[in-house]
C-alpha cells in the first residue's frame, strides 16, 4: 500500500552576503517538514539535495524517506536559488545581466556550497539548537556538508554522505581527467546490460544528425543512474523507430533531446557547475576541455565513449535557446578566479562528528578515489565501500540505510 506523506513548510529570510551581513540585502530559504506523528522523540535530520540547481524532492511515497525515517524526523531544504526558496530563473539572471554584468556575478557567487552550510547553521539554531542535528547529503549535498562541518565542526552530532565527498585540494581539470574511465565503465556496463539498446545506439550514432547527437551523448550520462536506464532506454528506442518509419526525428523525440539535462529550468545547474569546484582559481570550461578535445568525446567508433559524463559545454548555449543570451555571462564566469574558500582542512582534522560517507565504485559524477582521500581529511570519516551507482539511496535504500546505520552505531559505541 502506497504510504502518503504529511509536511509543513519553514521559512526564513537570512542575508545573500554572509560575510556582509549589514547590507540589508536578503533572500528566503524554505524547507520541509515530514510530519511524523510516531516521530516527535527522534532526533532531526536535514536532507542538502544534489545539483547544484534542484530543489528536495517532494515527499510522496519515496522508499528512502521511509528508512530514513525510522531513526529521524525529516527536513528538506530547498538551498538557495531552488525550489520553494528565492529562486534564481534564466529572465532574471538576464535582466540582471543586462544591467550589471560585475554585479550579476557577484550576486551568483553567493549560491555556492559555503553560503549554504550558513544557512543550515541558521536553520539549526532557529529550530533545533537544543536537540541533536544530523545531516544526508547526496551528491552536492555533500560539498554543502563539507562546508558546514569546515565552519561549524561542533554543530551536527553527525553526517550521512551518499556519493558526497567532494575532491578537496583537486582542480577542476585534474576532477574530470579522473572522471573519464569512471564514465566510460559505466557507459560500457550500461550497453552490456541491455544489449538491443546498444544495437540501437550502434544505428544511431551513423544516421543521426549533429545537434540530436550531440544531446543524445549528453543524455547519457543517466547510464550512470540506474534509477533512469529506462527514460535513456526509451529515448535511445524512440529516435531508433523514429528513423527506421518516418526517417528524421519526431517532434516527441526532439523535445526529449532538447535540454536533456534541465539546463535551462535549473540554471544555477549550469551557471555553477564547474565553480562548484573552485577556490581562488578559474575552471575555463575544464569538462569541455577534457571531455571534447582531449579525450574525443562523443566517440562515434567506440561505442562506449560515446555517451558523455556531466558537462556543461559551449554547445549547450548554442543549442538550448533559452541560455543563448547569456553566452557572455558565462564565459565570464568560466574565466572568473576569485571564487573564495569552500573548506578548511584544519577545521576538519578536528571535527568530531562521524561523517559516514557511501562511495561508489560505479559512479560516474564524484571521483572514487578522491572520495577516499577526502574521507581521510575528517578527524572522524569513515567510509562504506559500494558496488551501486550515484543514486544509490535511491535504488536500494534499505540495504543503504542499513548499512550507514550501523557503522554509526559502530562509531559511536
Amino acid at each position: 500500500m502506497t504510504r502518503l506523506f504529511s509536511f509543513k513548510y519553514h521559512s526564513f529570510d537570512v542575508p545573500l552576503d554572509w560575510e556582509n551581513t549589514d547590507s540589508n540585502e536578503t533572500i528566503s530559504i524554505t524547507l520541509r517538514e515530514i510530519l511524523d506523528v510516531e516521530g516527535k522523540d527522534k532526533p532531526p535530520i536535514l536532507f542538502l539535495q544534489g545539483g547544484p540547481g534542484f530543489g528536495s524532492p517532494l515527499p510522496t511515497d519515496d522508499k528512502w524517506m521511509i528508512e530514513l525515517q525510522k531513526r529521524f524526523r525529516i527536513f528538506l531544504l530547498d538551498s538557495r536559488g531552488m525550489g520553494m526558496s528565492t529562486p534564481i530563473d534564466i529572465p532574471g539572471l538576464l535582466e540582471m545581466d543586462q544591467n550589471n554584468r560585475i554585479k550579476t556575478v557577484e550576486y551568483l557567487t553567493h549560491f555556492r556550497a559555503d553560503s549554504i552550510a550558513r544557512d543550515v547553521e541558521h536553520i539549526r539554531l532557529s529550530l533545533f539548537n537544543d536537540e541533536d542535528f544530523y545531516t544526508f547529503g547526496q551528491s552536492f549535498g555533500g560539498w554543502c556538508t563539507l562546508s558546514y562541518l569546515s565552519l561549524f565542526p561542533n554543530s551536527p552530532k553527525a553526517c550521512f554522505l551518499n556519493g558526497g565527498y567532494p575532491p578537496i585540494g583537486h582542480e577542476p581539470l585534474n576532477v574530470y581527467r579522473a572522471l573519464v574511465p569512471q564514465v566510460d565503465r559505466s557507459n560500457q556496463a550500461f550497453l552490456d546490460r541491455y544489449p538491443e539498446t546498444k544495437e540501437q545506439l550502434e544505428y544511431l550514432v551513423h544516421h543521426l544528425d549533429d545537434k540530436t547527437l550531440f544531446s543524445l551523448a549528453q543524455s547519457g550520462f543517466w547510464s550512470g543512474f540506474s534509477n533512469h536506464h529506462k527514460n535513456l532506454r526509451v529515448a535511445i528506442e524512440g529516435l531508433y523507430y523514429d528513423l527506421l518509419t518516418i526517417g528524421r526525428p519526431s517532434l516527441r523525440s526532439r523535445r526529449m533531446m532538447y535540454d536533456p539535462m534541465g539546463f535551462a529550468s535549473n540554471p544555477i545547474y549550469v551557471f555553477l557547475h564547474e565553480a562548484i569546484y573552485c577556490e581562488g582559481t578559474a575552471s575555463n570550461w575544464a569538462a569541455e576541455t577534457v571531455m571534447l578535445k582531449e579525450n574525443g568525446r562523443p566517440s562515434l567508433i567506440d561505442i562506449s565513449k560515446f555517451f558523455l559524463g556531466e558537462n556543461v559545454l559551449h554547445n549547450h548555449f548554442e543549442t538550448i535557446k533559452e541560455l543563448t543570451p547569456l553566452t557572455e555571462l558565462m564565459e565570464t564566469l568560466m574565466s572568473y578566479s576569485d571564487w573564495g574558500q569552500l573548506y578548511d582542512t584544519k577545521s576538519l582534522a578536528r571535527c568530531e562528528a562521524p561523517v559516514i560517507g557511501l562511495v561508489m565504485e560505479m559512479d560516474t559524477a564524484v571521483v572514487t578515489s578522491y572520495s577516499r582521500e577526502c574521507a581521510s581529511l575528517l578527524g572522524n570519516g569513515h567510509v562504506i565501500k559500494s558496488d551501486l551507482d550515484h543514486h544509490a539511496f535511491y535504488v536500494e535504500p534499505k540495504r543503504v540505510f542499513t548499512e550507514m546505520f550501523a557503522k554509526l552505531d559502530e562509531v559511536t559505541q
